[in-house]
């Protein structure tokens, strides 16, 4: 990820304290790649994350570790496998909280169904952090449901 994603990545994890586990990335695999996972406990991300060390798979990494590299970083910075393992070793290190469990985010995912889809409202703030998230200058939409006229 680059800064401006790790930054949109920053403002879907919690920065609620009372949840202190939803206040950090969790280093996962999802239908065989390596993610990035972080949410609020409303939305939730999975960053894919190439080329991580499988002895990273299960560690988490703080938000104020992320911060950090986040303020440090500049547009030439790039959030891969290395900068994970310096994070999670820093968190040590640092004597940062990192031995809680993460939800089990996976079986929600599983769940979600793909139905037709009537109506489709949009939180603009949402939309540009998704699109901040894929690095993309656009977004592309599939929808599984009839199509027609969208005002």
């Amino acid at each position: 990820m680059n800064r401006k994603q790790v930054g949109a990545f920053l403002k879907i994890m919690s920065n609620d304290q009372v949840r202190p586990v939803l206040c950090t990335a969790y280093v996962d695999v999802f239908r065989g790649k390596t993610v990035l996972v972080a949410t609020d406990s409303y939305i939730l991300t999975a960053v894919y994350i190439p080329d991580i060390d499988e002895d990273m798979i299960g560690k988490v990494i703080t938000r104020k570790a992320m911060e950090i590299w986040y303020k440090l970083a500049d547009g030439k910075s790039y959030f891969d496998s290395e900068t994970i393992r310096e994070l999670v070793l820093d968190d040590e290190r640092n004597n940062r909280n990192t031995d809680m469990q993460y939800p089990k985010w996976q079986s929600i995912v599983e769940k979600l169904e793909q139905s037709a889809v009537d109506t489709i409202a949009f939180n603009a703030d949402y939309v540009k952090k998704v699109q901040d998230l894929n690095g993309t200058a656009g977004l592309t939409l599939e929808l599984n449901g009839k199509l027609g006229g969208m005002v």
